[in-house]
C-alpha cells in the first residue's frame, strides 16, 4: 500500500501505543478505561525538515519564524533546540549575536532583571511599604473580592478597581525624609561608609523580573514579602512556585532562582557561569550599589518532580559590548528665586542683577552625542547533559567588531551525542552583501553533516538588501522610533524641534539656535525622520529554502496609525504576504490586510499606537536647578530635548484590532478569514510635583502596568469562501480574574541642588544642606517627585466560545468554562449544541481535597495541574444527570522497599498512579486498573486490570525505551505466572544487549536475545521492540511472531514498513498541502 502524507508541517512520529500521562480519558460513550501502555514514541528527530508552518500573531502583525533543530528528551523531560528570527524591522543600532543579525538560539530559558532603584533582595536596605488605602483592609481583600470589584464596572473604561485601591491622600503624603531616603540620586547622611546603609535607604520601586521556561511559558514577576519570605508575584498570574537562593557572602543577593511549574518540574536558573552581570558603575546613583549583582540568570538545570530525571546546562562567560545612542539638547531658562546680587555681563560690560539675565547660568545650547556602552559578562552555552547523551556547542571567533568594540563568538556546530548515534548541525554565518560597512552578519546555511563530514540536509536563507547603505555614525541613522533610516543626515539641529525659551515671563528666541522652523507638525518638510521602508526591510529574512526542497518567502510592509485623521507611517514592519513554494505543485499564498473596513469595504491598514510613543511626544524632560554660591543663589528651569522617546512605557508599540487573511492573490479564488481582537491598554501616571511659583510645561510620567496583561485577545474569527459566503463564525468572551495586587512608589529628583560654597550661609555639612533642601521642598517646589504605581497579578480567562457552522445543518456549539479561585485551573467545561443538548465536564485536582496525605504532598510539590477526577453530566429536562467519571488515586512509590510508601515521614517524591476507578450512572465506583509496581527510576514495571492478567514492561537502551511487553507475567511471588529466576536472567540479558546496541551487528544480537526471552515465556504473550534512539523504532515483533521493520529516509522520516520477508506493507510519500 502506498500512502501520501499531505501536511504542511512534516513531522511524522510513529505512535506505537498511546502514552497515558493521566490514565483513562473520558468521553460520553467510552467503555471502561483500558490498561494504559507505556511504549514511548520516537523522538521528534524529523523536526529539522519542518516546512512552511509559521504562525502569525495577527494582533501585532509579527511572524514566528522558527527553525527546529532538535528536541532533547531525558525521561519525562524535554528541551527543544531551535532558532528564531525577529523580523520587526532593522534598528539603527544592531549587534551581532552568535548567529549573526536577528537570529536567536532558543534553548533552555532565562530570567532577566530590570533594575529599578536598588536590587530588591539587597539585605542592607530598610523595608518599605506603600501606605495602604484606609478603606481597604487585608482581612477582606482576597481574589474573590478583587474579582467581584473588577467586574462591577465595564473594564474597557479601565480604572474602577485601580482607583478603589489607590493609596488616597488620607493615607498620608510621603514626608520629605521618606522621599529622600527612597530616591537613588540623593546623598542623605551618607558618610562614604556602607555601615549606614541599613538605616539610610529604602527601595521604593520594584524590580521587574522576566522569566522564560523551556515549555514556552513566559511572563513577569516582582517580589513580595510574605511572613519575612520573598515570594514571586506573577504578571499575568501563573501558579508557579519560586525559591530564591541568596549569596551569604554578597548581601543575600540572588545567585540562584528556582521555578516549579504546575506539573512539579523544577527549573533552576543561575549558578556557576550562569549569571549575567555588568562591569560598569551605575552612574545615576549617589549611593553605593552592591559591588556586583546579577541582571540575568540562565537555565542551569531541569529536574523532574520525582527527582529521577535531570537535564543540565553548562556555560562559559564571555565579555560582550552593548550600547545605545541618542542625541540630547539641554536648554536652561526661566530664572527663579534669584538674589539681587549683580554680576559683570561680558557682552555689555555692565553690572546687572541675576533676575534680569536671560540665559547666563549655562550655555544656551549643549549637544550631547551620548553613547551608553556596557561591558557585560554573558553566559555562553557550552553543553547540555541528559540521560545517556550530550549536546555540545562549539564556536569560532569572528573578526567583525560589535560596533562598539570587541570580538564575538559565532556558533559553528551543535553535536548531539548518544550511546549509539551522533548528529551534527553546522552553521555558516557570513557578512551579508551590502553590510560590509556596518559589520553585521547573516546566517546563510544550517547543515546536518554525517561522520564523514558530508552534508545530508541543509537549510539556506536569503535576506533583503539595500543599495549603497550609509554607514553613518554609530546609531545616528534612525527614524523617530530608533529604526534604521538610510536617509537621515547626522545634523543635530535637524533632529529636534525649535524650543521656546522663556525670559522674564515672556517668550524669547535669542541665544538659542536649536532645531529648524520647518519641524512643526504642519510642515511638509518634516518627513526625513519618518520610517523608510527600504531601510526597515534591509537585512530582514526574505526566503527560507528547505532540506526537502521548496521554500517559504516573506514580504513586509510599514505599520500605520491614525494621526488626526491621517494614515501615518508607524514604527517597524508587519507581515504582508507569506508564499510557500513546494518542490512540486502550486504555491500556497497567505496575504494579510490590517485594520477595520472603510466606507468602500477596504481594510484601512491602520492600527493603534501608544499615544505617548508618537513622534515629538515623550521626548522632553523638565526639571529645576537651584545653584548656590557663598551669598547668592539662583534657580532656573532645565529642559532636556531628546532625539528619541525617553521611555517605551513597557508596551508593544502597535496593535491591530482587526486583521484579514486571504488565501490567494486572485480575489475570485481567495478564501478569507477575519480576526478581531480586544483593545490593548497604554496606561501612564503623572509624578506628583507641587511648584508653588512656576507652572510645569512638561509633566514627567511613568508607565503604570496594572492592566498590561489584559486585552489583545481574539474576539472573533470568521471564515468566508471565494464567493464571500460565510462558512464558520467563532466568537470568544473572557473574564478577568485578579489574584493579588501590590503598589510601589517611583521617584525622581525634580530639583537639583548645585553646591559651590566655601563660606556662610551654609557649610558643607550634609545635614545642614539637607535642611535647606527640605525647606525648599516644603515652601517652594517639590524636590523629589513621586507617584504610586499599581501591579495586579491576574488572568484573562476564556469564559465562553461559540462556533457556528453555516454549511450542512448549520450547527452551533457553545462552550463555557469556569476556573478555580486559587490556582486558575479549569474546573468545568459546559457545551451546548444547537439541538439543545447540554453536557458538562467537571475536574478535580489535588488542591480540592488537601486533607488526603498524597494530595497534600502533590500540592507541596506544586503538582496542582494534575487532574485526579474527570466527571461527565448531561442536562435532561432542566436537571443535571450524572453519566460517568474516572478517578485516579496516586501514591508514593518507594524504591527502597520496592512498594508503596506508607510512612508519611519518608521523603520519596516518586508520585505515580496507584489505582484507577470508574463509575457509570448509578453503579458503585469500582477499581478498574491496578498499577502494581514501578522500577527505581519511576518507569512502569507491572500493571493490570483489576482481577485481570498482569503486564510487565522491560526497559532497555539505558532504561529509556521499552524493549519488551510481557502479558500474563508478574513479579508478585507465588502466582502461576510469577517470573522465575531463569526468566529473569533472560530479561537481564536482553537489557544488557540493548545497552550495548550501537551497530547493525549489535542490533542483531539484541534481536537474538529478545527471541530467547520470547521463547522463555511460553505461557505469556510477548511483544518486543528495537530502536534507533535518535530516530525511532526499527522493529516490532508481536506475540504471534510477526515481524515488522520500520525504515527511514535521509530526513529521519518514516519511509517504509516491511514484513519479515521484505514485502512493503506501507510506504509514505511526502508532499505538501496546497
Amino acid at each position: 500500500m502506498r500512502q501520501q502524507i499531505l501536511n504542511s508541517y512534516l513531522v511524522f512520529t510513529v505512535t506505537l501505543l498511546v502514552v497515558a500521562a493521566w490514565p483513562g480519558s473520558l468521553h460520553a460513550q467510552d467503555p471502561y478505561p483500558e490498561v494504559p501502555t507505556y511504549v514511548t514514541p520516537s523522538p521528534d528527530a524529523s523536526a529539522f525538515t519542518r516546512y512552511g508552518d509559521y504562525p502569525v500573531n495577527y494582533n501585532t502583525g509579527m511572524v514566528d519564524m522558527r527553525v527546529p533543530i532538535y528536541t532533547i528528551k531525558s525521561g519525562s523531560l524535554t528541551v527543544p533546540i531551535d532558532i528564531s528570527f525577529h523580523a520587526s524591522g532593522r534598528m539603527s543600532t544592531e549587534y551581532n549575536g552568535i548567529l549573526g543579525l536577528r537570529w536567536v538560539l532558543n534553548v533552555g530559558g532565562v530570567i532577566t532583571r530590570e533594575l529599578r532603584g536598588y536590587p530588591d533582595e539587597w539585605d542592607e536596605l530598610s523595608p518599605y511599604n506603600v501606605p495602604q488605602n484606609p478603606q481597604i483592609t487585608s482581612g477582606w481583600v482576597d481574589s474573590n473580592w478583587l474579582t467581584s470589584q473588577w467586574n462591577q464596572q465595564d473594564w474597557t473604561e479601565g480604572t474602577w478597581l485601580y482607583n478603589l485601591l489607590y493609596p488616597s491622600q488620607s493615607a498620608g503624603v510621603p514626608e520629605f525624609e521618606e522621599l529622600y531616603k527612597a530616591n537613588p540620586q540623593t546623598n542623605y547622611y551618607w558618610n562614604g561608609s556602607k555601615s549606614n546603609i541599613g538605616i539610610d535607604r529604602y527601595d521604593s520601586e520594584r524590580d521587574i523580573f522576566r522569566y522564560q521556561l523551556p515549555s514556552g511559558k513566559s511572563g513577569k514577576f516582582i517580589l513580595k514579602k510574605v511572613n519575612d519570605t520573598l515570594v514571586g508575584f506573577t504578571i499575568p498570574y501563573e501558579p508557579l512556585q519560586f525559591n530564591f537562593v541568596g549569596d551569604p557572602n554578597n548581601d543575600s543577593l540572588f545567585i540562584e532562582i528556582k521555578i516549579t511549574d504546575i506539573d512539579g518540574t523544577i527549573y533552576t536558573y543561575g549558578g556557576e557561569n550562569a549569571n549575567e552581570y555588568d562591569d560598569n558603575d551605575v552612574g545615576y546613583s549617589r549611593y553605593p550599589l552592591p559591588e556586583s549583582f546579577f541582571v540575568a540568570w540562565y537555565l542551569k538545570e531541569i529536574t523532574s518532580a520525582d527527582k529521577q530525571d535531570t537535564i543540565q546546562l553548562d556555560y562559559a562567560l564571555q565579555s560582550k559590548g552593548n550600547g545605545s545612542h541618542r542625541e540630547t539638547i539641554t536648554v536652561c531658562d526661566r530664572l527663579r528665586n534669584a538674589t539681587e546680587v549683580t554680576f559683570l555681563d561680558e557682552e555689555s560690560q555692565m553690572f546687572i542683577p541675576y533676575s534680569q539675565t536671560r540665559f547666563e547660568v549655562f550655555p544656551g545650547k549643549i549637544v550631547k552625542d551620548f553613547d551608553s556602552n556596557l561591558n557585560l559578562h554573558v553566559p555562553l552555552l557550552n553543553s547540555i547533559t541528559f540521560k545517556h547523551g550530550e549536546a555540545n556547542f562549539s564556536y569560532i571567533d569572528h573578526s567583525v567588531p560589535y560596533g562598539v568594540g570587541g570580538m564575538i563568538p559565532i556558533l559553528d556546530e551543535i553535536t548531539i551525542s548518544s550511546d549509539s548515534n551522533d548528529k551534527k548541525f553546522r552553521f555558516d554565518i557570513q557578512v551579508e552583501p551590502g553590510d560590509y560597512n556596518l559589520h553585521l552578519l547573516g546566517l546563510d546555511y544550517i547543515s546536518m553533516v554525517n561522520s564523514s563530514e558530508i552534508i545530508e540536509k541543509e537549510y539556506s536563507f536569503e535576506y533583503y538588501g539595500l543599495t549603497n547603505p550609509n554607514s553613518g555614525s554609530f546609531g545616528t541613522l534612525k527614524d523617530w522610533w530608533g529604526y534604521f533610516n538610510n536617509n537621515v543626515y547626522s545634523n543635530y539641529d535637524e533632529l529636534f524641534y525649535y524650543p521656546n525659551v522663556l525670559y522674564d515671563g515672556q517668550m524669547y528666541y535669542g541665544n538659542v539656535d536649536l532645531g529648524s522652523s520647518s519641524m512643526s507638525n504642519t510642515s511638509s518638510n518634516n518627513d526625513y525622520r519618518d520610517p523608510d521602508f527600504n531601510s526597515l526591510v534591509f537585512g530582514m529574512l526574505k526566503t527560507i529554502n528547505y532540506p526537502t526542497g521548496g521554500s517559504t518567502g516573506f514580504e513586509y510592509e510599514n505599520n500605520y496609525y491614525d494621526e488626526q485623521g491621517v494614515k501615518t507611517k508607524g514604527p517597524g514592519l508587519r507581515i504582508s504576504k507569506i508564499t510557500n513554494k513546494p518542490n512540486q505543485g502550486e504555491n500556497n499564498v497567505r496575504i494579510f490586510r490590517y485594520g477595520q473596513l472603510d466606507i468602500n469595504g477596504v481594510e484601512t491598514g491602520i492600527g493603534h499606537i501608544n499615544p505617548l510613543l508618537k513622534p515629538y511626544v515623550n521626548t522632553v524632560q523638565e526639571s529645576s536647578v537651584m545653584h548656590y554660591w557663598d551669598y547668592e543663589h539662583v534657580g532656573y528651569r532645565v529642559r532636556t530635548f531628546s532625539s528619541d522617546p525617553l521611555d517605551n512605557f513597557g508596551s508593544s508599540v502597535i496593535h491591530y484590532d482587526k486583521v484579514t487573511e486571504y488565501s490567494s492573490d486572485d480575489p475570485n479564488k481567495a478564501w478569507k478569514t477575519e480576526y478581531e481582537y480586544s483593545q490593548k491598554y497604554f496606561d501612564v501616571s503623572n509624578y506628583n510635583i507641587d511648584d508653588k511659583e512656576k507652572p510645569i510645561e512638561y509633566q514627567r510620567q511613568f508607565y503604570n502596568p496594572y492592566r498590561e496583561w489584559a486585552g489583545g485577545k481574539l474576539l472573533k474569527k470568521n471564515t468566508f469562501n471565494s464567493a464571500n459566503d460565510t462558512i464558520t463564525k467563532e466568537s470568544y468572551n473572557y473574564k478577568i480574574k485578579p489574584f493579588d495586587y501590590l503598589w510601589d512608589m517611583p521617584t525622581y529628583r525634580h530639583v537639583i541642588f548645585s553646591l559651590d560654597l566655601a563660606n556662610q550661609p551654609f557649610s558643607r555639612n550634609l545635614s545642614e544642606w539637607f535642611d535647606e533642601e527640605k525647606r525648599y521642598h516644603e515652601q517652594s517646589c517639590t524636590v523629589i517627585g513621586y507617584g504610586y504605581r499599581g501591579y495586579f497579578s491576574g488572568s484573562e480567562n476564556l469564559f465562553s466560545k461559540t462556533v457556528e457552522h453555516f454549511d450542512g445543518d448549520g450547527i452551533v456549539v457553545t462552550s463555557e468554562y469556569t476556573y478555580d479561585s486559587q490556582y486558575n485551573q479549569i474546573k468545568t467545561e459546559e457545551t451546548t449544541n444547537s439541538n439543545g443538548k447540554v453536557s458538562r465536564l467537571e475536574y478535580e485536582y489535588p488542591f480540592d481535597n488537601p486533607t488526603v496525605p498524597i494530595n497534600s504532598k502533590m500540592v507541596g510539590l506544586n503538582m496542582v495541574g494534575v487532574p485526579l477526577t474527570k466527571s461527565q453530566y448531561i442536562n435532561k429536562n432542566g436537571s443535571d444527570v450524572f453519566l460517568q467519571n474516572s478517578r485516579t488515586l496516586y501514591g508514593e512509590w518507594s524504591p527502597t522497599s520496592n512498594n508503596w510508601n506508607i510512612d508519611s515521614n519518608l521523603d520519596v517524591d516518586i508520585i505515580r498512579p496507584r489505582t484507577q476507578y470508574f463509575k457509570k450512572g448509578n453503579t458503585t465506583e469500582e477499581p478498574i486498573i491496578e498499577f502494581h509496581s514501578y522500577y527505581n527510576n519511576g518507569k512502569m514495571k507491572e500493571v493490570s486490570k483489576t482481577d485481570g492478567i498482569h503486564t510487565v514492561y522491560v526497559w532497555g537502551y539505558n532504561e529509556e525505551y521499552p524493549i519488551a511487553k510481557i502479558d500474563n507475567a508478574t513479579f508478585i511471588s507465588n502466582q502461576p505466572s510469577t517470573i522465575t529466576s531463569n526468566q529473569q536472567t533472560l530479561i537481564n540479558n536482553a537489557i544488557t544487549a540493548a545497552t550495548n546496541e550501537t551497530t547493525d551487528i549489535t542490533e542483531d544480537n539484541l534481536r537474538a536475545k529478545l527471541q530467547l526471552l520470547r521463547e522463555g515465556f511460553p505461557n505469556a504473550m510477548v511483544t518486543t521492540y528495537t530502536y534507533d534512539p535518535l530516530v525511532g523504532v526499527t522493529s516490532i515483533i508481536d506475540p504471534k511472531g510477526h515481524t515488522v521493520y520500520y525504515g527511514y529516509d535521509d530526513f529521519d522520516r518514516l519511509k517504509q514498513v516491511k514484513d519479515a520477508s521484505g514485502n512493503i506493507l506501507n510506504e509514505n510519500e511526502y508532499n505538501y498541502k496546497q
